[in-house]
């Protein structure tokens, strides 16, 4: 007989967004720092560039949202939102842009066909 077995959730580390948060801001030793740190815990690669996607991804949709006067209508958590316009104010549209497709090129091991783990190393270094 078949049964059901639930394995065991993997929480996500807050080190994770605190990582990817420094990285939008262009803090780049606290983003080193906590990269290290992510990659201490076990972390995959993986898992730490969907955060850092999804953190610049957020950015852009609010800075697009702000420029259109479309802000007020986004459905986002009140949280996620209020730190995406504090991360927006600083950031540009071209740049948000050119770093989400570094980030996929980076994973997807276009950059000179790196380990994922040295291409976050060179992403964040480079930023």
């Amino acid at each position: 007989m078949w049964r059901y077995e639930a394995t065991p959730e993997k929480k996500v580390s807050p080190v994770i967004f605190a990582f990817a948060e420094a990285f939008a801001r262009s803090d780049k030793k606290n983003a080193w720092i906590l990269l290290q740190k992510a990659r201490g815990e076990g972390t995959p690669p993986e898992q730490i560039f969907g955060a850092l996607f999804w953190q610049i991804k957020t950015v852009a949709i609010v800075k697009n949202a702000e420029r259109d006067g479309t802000l007020n209508a986004l459905a986002m958590n009140p949280y996620v939102r209020g730190k995406a316009e504090r991360l927006a104010r600083t950031a540009k549209t071209e740049d948000l842009h050119r770093l989400l497709g570094e980030i996929v090129d980076a994973y997807h091991g276009r950059e000179d066909g790196l380990d994922p783990e040295i291409a976050l190393e060179r992403l964040v270094l480079s930023r």
